[in-house]
């Protein structure tokens, strides 16, 4: 694990959301011990789906100035908690331009 996910503490468990997985995935189960959803695709397109989510989800509020300056440059109109699956192709099914499903 590298880069400022690396400075998060670790807030709780890691919950498992793959369905078929090949590959190590410790690195996302790690991140989501900090609190954030990971997601993964197969291949190089998408749709990403959720690979790990946090017991407890770590909140912008909870960040230090430093964390929450980077984590605001992107905002997305997303509930990760109920999100299983991220699409951003060219279809405007989505409030991403793409297919969110729950």
């Amino acid at each position: 694990m590298y880069g400022l996910e690396a400075a998060l503490p670790v807030l709780g468990e890691s919950l498992d959301r793959t369905q078929v997985r090949s590959g190590d995935y410790s690195d996302w189960f790690e991140i989501s011990r900090r609190g954030l959803y990971t997601y993964d695709c197969h291949g190089h397109s998408g749709p990403y789906e959720q690979v790990s989510a946090p017991s407890v989800a770590l909140l912008a509020e909870d960040l230090a100035p430093d964390i929450a300056e980077v984590a605001g440059l992107l905002r997305l109109p997303v509930l990760f908690s109920e999100t299983t699956r991220l699409s951003f192709d060219d279809d405007t099914t989505g409030p991403l331009g793409g297919a969110v499903t729950a």
